[in-house]
């Protein structure tokens, strides 16, 4: 019984490995960059082998969100927590001073949470881009962490067949199904800490 318990953990192991390994390289393959050049028209810079299908797929578009005075004091807590050396306050200091404020960290605050600093008719204005894709191609090609759903139960589906088929394991759905939920969770997490590790 012992080394039946251990096969069963055995393969989750497995399992969990090979899934977190596919859903990372799926989710590196989908990367690409396309640009519109001054006449309107798209180019791809660059893209991996499946950057077509995402763009197919998924749709991805950019929202502007331009923050309000109610919101500003939600914004200075956050940019402090990501800058602790910078003193700035968008509620209390003038807009020269959060013009001059925000210069050192513009370009880690743009490109890193795409939050950008602009004026309009000489008023400053703190804006960010959300990029908004269909809903439906999240666990199919756009979120590596929506991956653990729909890629995670197809590797685990056929790795539970093979696993049977050679007799590592037996097909019990109680001791099955539990670690299928299990193994989902928990491949949501890794595809998070090896995304984060190799970027």
């Amino acid at each position: 019984m012992e080394s039946l318990y251990f096969q069963y953990i055995t393969h989750f192991a497995i399992t969990l490995v090979i899934g977190a390994l596919y859903c990372i390289g799926l989710w590196i393959s989908r990367d690409g960059e396309t640009e519109i050049d001054p006449q309107g028209n798209k180019r791809v810079v660059w893209s991996m082998i499946l950057y077509p299908l995402y763009k197919y797929l998924a749709n991805e578009r950019k929202v502007e969100v331009v923050y309000n005075q109610d919101c500003y004091d939600q914004l200075t807590i956050k940019v402090k927590q990501w800058f602790p050396e910078t003193d700035i306050d968008f509620v209390n200091d003038s807009e020269e001073e959060v013009i001059r404020k925000i210069q050192p960290i513009r370009g880690e605050l743009e490109e890193k949470y795409f939050i950008r600093v602009g004026k309009i008719y000489n008023h400053a204005i703190m804006s960010k881009d959300y990029y908004e894709v269909n809903w439906w191609s999240k666990p199919i090609i756009a979120c590596y962490k929506c991956y653990a759903s729909f890629h995670g139960t197809i590797i685990f589906v056929l790795s539970t067949m093979f696993a049977t088929r050679v007799d590592f394991i037996e097909y019990d759905i109680y001791i099955l199904l539990p670690m299928w939920i299990i193994y989902v969770f928990s491949l949501v997490t890794l595809n998070v800490l090896l995304e984060k590790k190799i970027n």
